[in-house]
C-alpha cells in the first residue's frame, strides 16, 4: 500500500502548464530575433529581458529533465506492478482467472484455469471462451448473452455447468467484469471461474438427508401418536376390571374373612394390594401418555419457591406419619408451565420423601443456582441413595432401583419428570451413593 501511495504523479499533470510557459518564452525570443540592436546602449537596455528569458529557459530545461525522470520512474513502477500482478494471478490455483478481448477471445491464462478447465496456456490462448460452454448453451447463445450482460451492468455473475477439455462437466460460479481504458473505451473482460461441484453435491446430499430425516420424523410422530392412542385405550379399558377386582376382593375379605384360615386371608389381601398397585400403574401410564399431547404454556417470572412449597404441602399431607423436615431455600424464578413444573416438584419430593422415610433425622433440601444460559434446581435428601452403576435405568418407564417390598412405587414418576423437563428444553440428572442420600437436578433455560 505504501508503494502505491508514494508512487510518482502522472507526468500529464505538468504538461499543460509547462507548454504554456515555454510558448511565452518562445514568443519573447522571437521578438528579440526581429530587433536590430545598432548600439551597445540598446543591447544593455534589453539585458534584463534577455537574462530573464535565459533564466526561464534554464528553469524549463531543468523541469523537462525532472519530468522525463518522473515519467521513467512511473513507467518502471507500472511495469513492476504489472509483473507482480501477473505473477500473483498466474499463481492462483483455486480460481480460473482469464482476460478476454472485446470479442471474447482468450488473452491470458493462469494456473487455476489450467487446473479447472484442463487446457494449457499454449492450447487455449486465442480461442473463443465459448469453448467452455455446453453445446446446448452455445446453441442458446449463452456466451454472447453473458458478455452483453457484463457490458450493460459492468459485471455479470452466474452459475451453470461448464465443460473441461476432456469433456467432463463441472458446476461453475462465474463472474465476468468489463474492463475499460483511460478514455472509457472497452478493453475487454476479466473472467473469474470457481469450481463449486463439491459444494453443490454437498448441498444436494444435505437436502436429501434433511428430507429423509423429515420423513423419519413424520413416521416417528405417526408411530408415537398411534402408540399413545393405543396406550390410552388399553389403559382406559383396563381401569374398570382392575377396579372391580380391587372392590370385590375388599368386599369379599370384609364379609368372609372370619370364615377363612390365615393363608386364605393373606391370599385375598395380596389380590387387593396387587389390584391397587395395578390401578396406580394405569393412572401413572395415562398421565405419562397425556403429557405427550399437552402443549406447554409458559409463565414468565414463575415463582418456583411458592410452587415447591405447594408441592411439599401436597406430598406431606399424604404421609404425615413420617417426620421429615423440608429445608427450602429461595429459588430462582423461571419461564415455565406452572402446572407441569408443579408436577415435577411433586414427583421429586415424593421420591425424596419415600427414600428418606427410614431415616429418623431425614431432611430434604431444595436449592437453585443461576448459570449463564439456564437455572439449575436441586432436590437433595439423606435417604438410602442408589448405586450409580444402574443410573441408566433411573429415568425409564417402569424401571426401579428398589423392589416394591422395600419401597412402594410404579417406576413412572422420574420418567414423567424427564419428559416434562425435556419438553421445556432443559436437562435432568442425578448423583448418589448407597446409604448417602441422593441429589436430583433439573435445569430450565432462560
Amino acid at each position: 500500500m505504501n508503494s502505491i501511495k508514494n508512487s510518482p504523479d502522472p507526468p500529464g499533470r505538468f504538461i499543460p502548464d509547462f507548454e504554456n510557459r515555454m510558448n511565452k518564452l518562445l514568443d519573447v525570443l522571437l521578438k528579440f530575433t526581429r530587433l536590430d540592436f545598432s548600439t551597445q546602449a540598446e543591447v544593455s537596455s534589453r539585458g534584463d529581458e534577455i537574462d530573464a528569458v535565459a533564466l526561464g529557459l534554464n528553469t524549463l530545461s531543468e523541469e523537462l529533465r525532472e519530468l522525463r525522470l518522473k515519467e521513467q520512474i512511473q513507467q518502471e513502477y507500472v511495469k513492476e506492478n504489472e509483473e507482480r500482478l501477473r505473477l500473483l494471478v498466474g499463481g492462483v490455483k483455486d480460481y480460473a482467472i482469464i482476460n478476454l478481448t472485446p470479442e471474447g477471445l482468450i488473452e491470458s491464462w493462469n494456473q487455476g484455469a489450467e487446473k479447472i478447465e484442463g487446457y494449457t496456456e499454449q492450447e487455449i490462448i486465442g480461442k473463443h471462451f465459448s469453448v467452455f460452454y455446453t453445446p446446448e448453451e452455445i446453441a442458446g447463445g449463452e456466451p454472447g448473452n453473458n458478455l452483453r450482460a457484463a457490458l450493460a451492468q459492468g459485471s455479470h455473475e452466474g452459475q451453470g455447468w461448464r465443460k473441461r477439455k476432456d469433456g467432463t462437466l463441472f458446476m461453475a460460479d462465474v463472474v465476468i467484469t468489463t474492463l475499460y481504458d483511460e478514455l472509457g473505451r472497452i478493453k475487454g473482460y476479466a473472467k473469474i471461474t470457481r469450481d463449486i461441484t463439491q459444494q453443490k453435491e454437498a448441498e444436494i446430499k444435505i437436502l436429501e438427508l434433511n428430507n429423509r430425516l423429515w420423513e423419519k420424523i413424520q413416521e416417528m410422530e405417526l408411530i408415537n401418536s398411534e402408540l399413545e392412542a393405543f396406550t390410552y385405550s388399553v389403559s382406559h379399558d383396563l381401569r374398570a376390571p382392575v377396579r372391580a377386582i380391587h372392590s370385590y376382593s375388599r368386599i369379599l375379605y370384609q364379609e368372609q374373612a372370619q370364615n377363612w384360615d390365615t393363608e386364605s386371608r393373606g391370599m385375598i389381601q395380596s389380590v387387593e394390594r396387587n389390584a391397587q398397585h395395578m390401578g396406580q400403574l394405569i393412572d401413572d401410564l395415562l398421565a405419562f401418555t397425556r403429557l405427550g399431547r399437552k402443549e406447554i404454556t409458559r409463565t414468565l417470572g414463575l415463582d418456583m419457591t411458592e410452587l415447591a412449597r405447594e408441592a411439599w404441602r401436597s406430598v406431606a399431607d399424604t404421609a404425615r406419619a413420617y417426620p421429615i423436615r423440608l429445608d427450602l431455600k429461595i429459588l430462582e424464578t423461571a419461564s415455565a408451565d406452572p402446572t407441569l413444573i408443579r408436577q415435577v416438584f411433586v414427583n421429586l419430593l415424593s421420591n425424596a420423601f419415600k427414600y428418606s422415610s427410614n431415616n429418623p433425622n431425614a431432611v430434604i433440601t431444595l436449592t437453585s443456582v443461576k448459570e449463564p444460559k439456564e437455572c439449575i434446581y436441586c432436590i437433595q435428601d439423606n435417604g438410602v441413595g442408589f448405586d450409580m452403576r444402574y443410573y441408566n435405568k433411573l429415568f425409564r418407564v417402569f424401571q426401579r432401583l428398589h423392589t416394591t417390598d422395600q419401597f412402594e412405587g410404579t417406576g413412572v414418576g422420574l420418567a414423567l419428570v424427564k419428559r416434562i423437563i425435556t419438553k421445556h428444553g432443559g436437562r435432568v440428572w442425578a448423583s448418589s451413593e448407597p446409604g448417602q442420600g441422593a441429589s436430583f437436578y433439573f435445569s430450565l433455560p432462560y
